[in-house]
């Protein structure tokens, strides 16, 4: 049976590239100075953000320095500043590191910036696509690692409440989407936007008998939950797997595979 994991990607740095604030709120007012490169000349006048950003997606870096910049890079830095006005309005608590970008070309149809949450090691993605008008239309998929737990909480208790031995609930969205799609959506928002959300959910559980009627019942209560998505069920023998965190789970599960536990169960649901 294929089982699909899908995780957002580590990635580990050695210096944080600052925007916005990459650590207390309090220094936010230092990172608005800018540092004018090229003033002479009366080219681009870039903050140290924007010169960083720029120096790891182009070769040119002494052109760059000089704050002579080639049409492409001036799109590339506007839509930079879009994605970073659109994150600071759509999160406005939050503090995020830019790590590099992806400009859009005749390969790549929209831009892409990877970028992450402050002091935190997962990236996540933010998307900038030019319209026919010339605007910009802006999605992210942040969003994701701030509402599952509320699901994750809702459907351990729900499943715990009808006599299964859950252990953990896991959920992942990863659907990049605009600012309708945010941290501050409560359990109803969520259920409703659950079709064009999707999602990936790993359940683990515990079970000394799994037969055709233990299948039907666990796929039904899950559905009566009301999300869409993909569901994938793990069921192990009672007292063989006891681990701490819905995290210890998940890598359990990524450095096991689903061969490591008694049974498991995969099924698809499209319309809540």
């Amino acid at each position: 049976m294929r089982i699909g994991i899908y995780r957002l990607s580590v990635i580990a740095i050695a210096g944080q590239m600052v925007l916005g604030g990459c650590g207390a709120a309090g220094n936010r007012e230092k990172l608005q100075e800018t540092l004018e490169y090229g003033e002479e000349k009366g080219e681009v006048v870039l903050t140290a953000q924007e010169m960083d950003i720029l120096c790891k997606t182009y070769v040119d870096e002494r052109r760059i320095r000089s704050g002579n910049l080639y049409s492409y890079q001036k799109k590339f830095l506007e839509q930079y500043q879009e994605g970073m006005r659109y994150l600071s309005e759509k999160y406005p608590s939050k503090a995020f590191c830019v790590l590099s970008g992806i400009p859009e070309n005749k390969m790549n149809a929209e831009t892409i910036f990877y970028f992450q949450e402050s002091d935190q090691e997962v990236s996540y993605e933010l998307y900038v696509n030019t319209k026919e008008d010339g605007t910009y239309e802006i999605k992210d998929n942040y969003y994701g690692c701030q509402i599952a737990g509320t699901v994750e909480d809702y459907m351990e208790e729900q499943l715990k409440k009808v006599g299964f031995s859950v252990q953990a609930v896991s959920v992942s969205y990863g659907k990049a989407m605009g600012t309708d799609v945010n941290d501050r959506m409560k359990l109803e928002d969520i259920k409703d936007m659950s079709r064009e959300l999707g999602g990936i959910t790993d359940i683990f559980l515990e079970s000394s008998s799994v037969d055709e009627g233990f299948e039907k019942r666990i796929k039904n209560e899950v559905l009566k939950l009301g999300f869409c998505g993909a569901f994938y069920i793990y069921i192990s023998e009672p007292g063989t797997l006891k681990l701490d965190t819905r995290q210890e789970y998940r890598e359990y599960l990524r450095q096991n595979g689903a061969d490591a536990f008694k049974n498991s169960i995969s099924f698809r649901r499209f319309e809540n």
